[in-house]
């Protein structure tokens, strides 16, 4: 009985100290999702030589890009003053041309800010309502991309990403986690 109580005390404790959802947890795995995506349309954007970025909503990142193969866009147009009808059906057909190639949604009570290149310390954008504008990070088909910051937060914890130009990948990071 005695050996019994010893184990069971023993798996308790463990258990206790394995918090699976904790936001240390959650941090990481949003970290390392976000490398993910950003280093694979860094990559596709050098292999297909197209564009591709991150569009960062409120409640998720998405991977997108355009099939521009199949739009001529060389000429100029014929017409200088299109309708409404006519400036909208162009729009749909961009929208149309433009793919979601995957996504990651953010934990629940999990919040992305991003900082542009150049921008104060302090400035950074969040999509406070689903209208709210979205912000896009682009990659070039030349390998290059803007450097730019993100910041996670969890209620009172936070990870910052500085991203690196060539690569796409998380140059440095900086974080302040309470479990």
């Amino acid at each position: 009985m005695v050996t019994l109580s010893l184990v069971a005390l023993l798996v308790s404790f463990v258990f206790m100290q394995y918090k699976p959802d904790s936001p240390s947890e959650r941090m990481k795995k949003a970290t390392v999702s976000l490398e993910a995506l950003s280093a694979r349309g860094h990559t596709m954007a050098i292999l297909h030589q197209k564009p591709f970025w991150l569009r960062f909503e409120r409640n998720q990142v998405i991977l997108q890009g355009a099939e521009l193969t199949t739009v001529d866009t060389s000429g100029p147009s014929d017409e200088l003053g299109a309708s409404y009808d006519e400036e909208e059906a162009d729009a749909n057909e961009i929208q149309s041309l433009i793919v979601d190639y995957d996504s990651y949604t953010f934990p629940d009570g999990m919040e992305v800010f991003v900082r542009r290149w150049g921008a104060a310390q302090q400035a950074w954008f969040h999509q406070e309502k689903p209208e709210d504008p979205v912000i896009f990070w682009n990659f070039e088909q030349s390998g290059l991309c803007e450097p730019i910051s993100l910041r996670l937060e969890i209620g009172e914890s936070w990870t910052e990403l500085e991203m690196d130009p060539l690569t796409a990948r998380v140059a440095d990071e900086f974080s302040e986690i309470y479990d």
